[in-house]
């Protein structure tokens, strides 16, 4: 036999080391593949009799087989990890079906942060409400008291702490919160755009301003997170991201004034 084809003891024993591994890095990765996590809402769904579905919060629908009588509550937000079950079949004909491998209950607060003297001292977060949170995972930029914050967070009844303060909870997005007045004011950079000035002179550039409040010199209430994480071309003022934008009552009232004046003189020009 050829020298260049006579297999070796050492040739043998490489490739029975290798090819498990091979074999087991391959079904390693189609588990992975099979796995689907993310944010969503518990919806309760009326077919076939009723059950609770996952809806995601990049619109994909899950109908876990296991999901728990305590997280089986319409609207309620949870973060969650689950396998695809492609070798179940139901007369459910909702949603991808799947099995709960980790299940969390999520919560949306704003609030203040606070440093606590327990246990050598930490920060946590008080919520408007006065619901208090410990949180695994603030970063040091957060770690500063009194700053209003705005978050969402899975609570994580698993964890055991020796602090016993608050609920314990892992952030999953966290904010700088703003509480302000101001005016909607017509920015004249690359190529116009609208902000908001409060009293205080402080600039706000939102990210998701509607376009019925998009009036230069309209006076508005409003509710934002700061996007630290934004970064645009326009260089003016803090990116924000709109939660709640009203008009004050006052500019309300004016509006409905303006409104009976015109109803009147049509009704004049009638007659």
């Amino acid at each position: 036999m050829n020298k260049f084809f006579r297999p070796t003891l050492l040739t043998l024993f490489s490739l029975a080391i290798c090819f498990p591994n091979i074999w087991a890095q391959e079904k390693t990765d189609k588990e992975r593949q099979n796995v689907v996590s993310g944010i969503g809402i518990v919806k309760k769904i009326d077919l076939e009799g009723g059950f609770f579905g996952i809806m995601g919060e990049d619109g994909n629908r899950y109908r876990a087989s296991n999901l728990s009588e305590g997280f089986q509550k319409n609207g309620l937000q949870v973060s969650f990890k689950a396998k695809v079950r492609n070798d179940v079949f139901g007369i459910q004909m909702w949603g991808t079906p799947v099995e709960i491998i980790e299940l969390h209950r999520v919560v949306s607060v704003v609030g203040h942060i606070s440093k606590v003297k327990l246990g050598g001292g930490f920060f946590g977060i008080v919520g408007e409400k006065g619901d208090r949170f410990d949180p695994l995972n603030l970063r040091p930029e957060y770690q500063v008291e009194n700053m209003p914050v705005c978050f969402r967070a899975k609570v994580r009844t698993d964890v055991m702490s020796m602090r016993m303060w608050g609920t314990i909870v892992e952030i999953i997005d966290i904010n700088k919160y703003i509480k302000a007045s101001g005016k909607v004011t017509k920015i004249d950079l690359e190529g116009g755009f609208f902000g908001i000035v409060t009293s205080e002179g402080g600039q706000y550039d939102p990210l998701n301003l509607s376009r019925k409040f998009q009036v230069d010199g309209l006076e508005v209430n409003f509710e934002a997170k700061v996007r630290d994480d934004v970064f645009g071309m326009r260089m003016w003022g803090t990116s924000i991201e709109i939660i709640d934008i009203r008009k004050p009552k006052k500019e309300i009232k004016k509006e409905e004034k303006t409104i009976e004046k015109t109803k009147e003189v049509k009704e004049g020009s009638s007659n």
